[in-house]
């Protein structure tokens, strides 16, 4: 198997093992975390975003002893100061206009 860059998914997996991050494939959901997602979600954000991106993916996720696709959908925008914000992130059970 591949991933989406190309590389065999054997080497990426031993990259992270060798680097540490590993255990990263999987977000608990802690104090520290749910910390976290309220500060992200109650930040200012700018007035105006002169350019906004709207992409979807779809992903696999665990569901009640299975294994689903998702449509991960992302919010980008873009600031007058040429910076970018992500203005949100959802899934949703399908890809959808």
């Amino acid at each position: 198997m591949k991933t989406a860059q190309g590389k065999p998914s054997g080497k990426v997996t031993t990259y992270a093992e060798h680097t540490s991050i590993a255990e990263l494939t999987r977000i608990e959901d802690t104090p520290f975390t749910q910390h976290m997602n309220t500060e992200w979600q109650n930040r200012p954000l700018d007035e105006i975003y002169p350019i906004l991106y709207l992409d979807a993916t779809i992903v696999k996720v665990r569901s009640e002893g299975r294994v689903i696709n998702k449509s991960a959908y992302l919010a980008v925008g873009i600031t007058l100061s040429a910076t970018k914000d992500v203005l949100g992130i959802w899934l949703e059970q399908t890809e959808g206009a």
